[in-house]
């Protein structure tokens, strides 16, 4: 059953983002965490420190920030307008940026990859970004297909999706 929930709740996600800006959805997914902290605590009897509190509150009051002044879009997003997107020299850059140092701090030995968990953390974050980006093209172009707009007979969706599955990993 728990496992039913789970992926029922993030196919919502997934298709939260083909219908709300990625700055409004990703911070939500904060919830999880929340619910996941407080469920351990009443379910597994795990204790609840004040570390885990002040986290808590700080995710909440993240998401509030994030939420209330991030910018609205009033544009749809379609593979045109997120291929015009993409192609722009600042969205290359910033990619080339997130790969360099992914694979960067990959390279770096395991002494200082198991002395400084902040590498690892580092790796995911990056990967997560591009992770959500990809998520949000390939949920717009699911809906697009859905629609009767056949967004999958276009390279960048399957890009995406490669590149979705290749950073999920």
């Amino acid at each position: 059953v728990g496992m039913l929930l789970m992926v029922l709740g993030e196919t919502g996600n997934f298709l939260a983002y083909a219908y709300a800006s990625a700055t409004l959805v990703a911070p939500l997914g904060a919830v999880t965490v929340i619910s996941n902290c407080i469920l351990a605590h009443y379910v597994l009897k795990e204790e609840l420190r004040p570390r885990n509190i002040f986290g808590v509150v700080l995710a909440i009051i993240g998401a509030v920030f994030i939420v209330t002044y991030a910018p609205g879009s009033d544009k749809q997003l379609t593979m045109e307008l997120l291929e015009q997107y993409m192609s722009q020299g600042s969205f290359i850059l910033f990619v080339l940026c997130i790969v360099f140092t992914v694979v960067g701090l990959s390279l770096l030995s395991e002494h200082y990859k198991k002395k400084y968990v902040v590498v690892y953390l580092l790796i995911c974050s990056l990967l997560g970004c591009l992770t959500v980006m990809c998520v949000k093209g390939v949920s717009t172009a699911v809906v697009l297909t859905i629609r009767g707009h056949n967004a999958f007979n276009k390279l960048l969706p399957v890009v995406l999706l490669g590149t979705l599955l290749g950073t999920g990993i």
